[in-house]
């Protein structure tokens, strides 16, 4: 199992009965759990985390004002090894001294570790995670030569425990730290096992329950529109308007197709896959709108959509972008730069985030992805940008995600709007004090797949996003399920 698998796992138990570990990585800060990859900590944040009465409070001990480098050994009572990986706080008591010990990044193997005795052997672990957090501290800390605990800064440590070690053979354990040769007072610092949260990872299934592989999905009562790309492409299918062919998409002379079988599918049949083909000489890579008037008597104030995206293996993302999601534009307000004044225009796209660059973190390579809002009263130009801050919205290359949105609109001049997220049929996300509209004239116009990146910079390499098994409804859909 891989380091990322681990992670990932956020209520699988490992070997020997272990609860799983916190999805975080060196650059935590007190707002992420991960900064490069904008996740963000379970649900209250670190304050939660912190405050947790399930939290363990180790020992209590004392620094010096002793400008001399030394070890600190610290034996430890009570640890919960059940936990596979074990977190550690360092705070301040007193709030009066400031406590500098040297992280895994100092020279000559400085590195806090954490000493595991059973009858057979000794265990040295040294710190994966080693840093400092703190409210006012934005830039994350965990490169680091120095972890400083004082006043609002926190101390953060965390190990993982082998799978080969048994947590009912673990007779004591001590933790060995070492002091730099620069001390600022004395301190009085408390060392807390922080418990990790367990949440309940459920997929949940939809109306695509009753149509294995989506076939015939089109026919349920609550489905707007839904396409597989493999019996007709989106420029054949037609309605019969005075005799002549309507396109259900605008723009859908754009779009082009990729067989399953280059591009490896989900789904283990022939057929063909959209393709958003991003080059470095221009932005735009697929715009296509789905207009709900065109379609069906009126627009609706609530509505579902669900597609399978994946990037293609090796890409290399430079900067963000736009993915699909919900539109009320009507051609005046709420993209490009045109504020949401509550009565023009709104929407909520997609949005994509460079890819994470840092090699040390265990989702380097992928693409964090979100929600790009441009909502009423924001007294801006642009929208804001809303990470959906979990593992499974960091897209890995060359692989399949399920991707679902709900919107539901605002009563009129009421922050009661509803964003909702799943991936993988995983609810990730649940925003519901949202402000769209103040009119009621506005309504959901549009699903808007626009695969753009920027602003105004291009990329500097090109890439591939794939897209398949659309449906658009007005209840929830869930994960393609598979033929018997």
């Amino acid at each position: 199992m891989d380091k990322l698998t681990k992670i990932l796992l956020l209520t699988t138990l490992l070997g020997g009965g272990r609860i799983s570990a916190l999805p975080m990585d060196e650059s935590a800060t007190f707002a992420f759990a991960s900064r490069d990859a904008l996740l963000y900590w379970s649900e209250g944040g670190f304050s939660d985390l912190i405050s947790n009465t399930e939290n363990q409070r180790l020992l209590d001990f004392t620094v010096e004002d002793i400008d001399r480098a030394r070890p600190v050994l610290l034996k430890l009572p009570d640890v919960d090894y059940q936990q596979s990986q074990i977190l550690l706080l360092l705070q301040s008591t007193d709030g009066k001294g400031t406590a500098d010990f040297f992280s895994k990044e100092a020279p000559d193997l400085k590195a806090p570790n954490l000493l595991l005795y059973t009858d057979e052997q000794e265990y040295y672990i040294q710190a994966e995670i080693d840093t400092f957090i703190g409210p006012a501290i934005r830039k994350p800390q965990g490169k680091a030569k120095i972890i400083k605990v004082g006043g609002n800064r926190l101390g953060l440590l965390s190990f993982t425990i082998p799978e080969d070690i048994s947590a009912n053979k673990i007779k004591r354990a001590e933790l060995l730290l070492q002091l730099t040769d620069k001390q600022y007072g004395s301190s009085q610092i408390s060392l807390i096992q922080l418990a990790i949260p367990q949440q309940q990872v459920q997929q949940q299934q939809g109306l695509a329950a009753q149509y294995p592989d989506d076939q015939g999905i089109a026919e349920h009562p609550h489905v707007y529109y839904a396409d597989d790309f493999d019996r007709q492409s989106w420029l054949d299918t037609v309605s019969e308007a005075v005799g002549q062919k309507e396109s259900r998409w605008s723009n859908a002379a754009t779009l082009d197709y990729v067989s399953h079988q280059y591009i490896g599918h989900f789904l283990d049949k022939d057929g063909r896959s959209a393709l958003a083909q991003f080059d470095t000489d221009k932005n735009l890579a697929l715009n296509l709108d789905y207009y709900f008037r065109r379609h069906h008597e009126e627009e609706p104030e609530e509505a579902y959509f669900r597609y399978y995206l994946k990037l293609s293996p090796g890409a290399d993302i430079s900067g963000g972008g736009k993915l699909p999601g919900f539109g009320g534009t009507y051609n005046k307000a709420g993209w490009g730069g045109r504020g949401n004044d509550g009565y023009e225009g709104w929407s909520a796209r997609g949005a994509f985030y460079a890819s994470i660059d840092n090699p040390d973190s265990p989702w380097f390579g992928h693409m964090p992805i979100g929600s790009y809002l441009y909502e009423a009263d924001q007294d801006r130009k642009y929208g804001r940008i809303l990470s959906w801050g979990n593992p499974l919205s960091t897209i890995a290359p060359g692989r399949w995600y399920c991707i679902e949105q709900r919107l539901k609109l605002n009563t009129p001049n009421q922050s009661d709007g509803i964003l909702e997220v799943w991936i993988d049929g995983i609810k990730i996300l649940s925003e519901t004090a949202l402000m769209f509209r103040k009119t009621k004239q506005l309504k959901i116009e549009k699903i808007w797949f626009n695969y753009y990146f920027g602003g105004v910079d291009k990329p500097r390499f090109p890439f591939n996003i794939y897209m398949d098994n659309i449906v658009i409804a007005s209840e929830y859909i869930g994960p393609i399920k598979d033929q018997p």
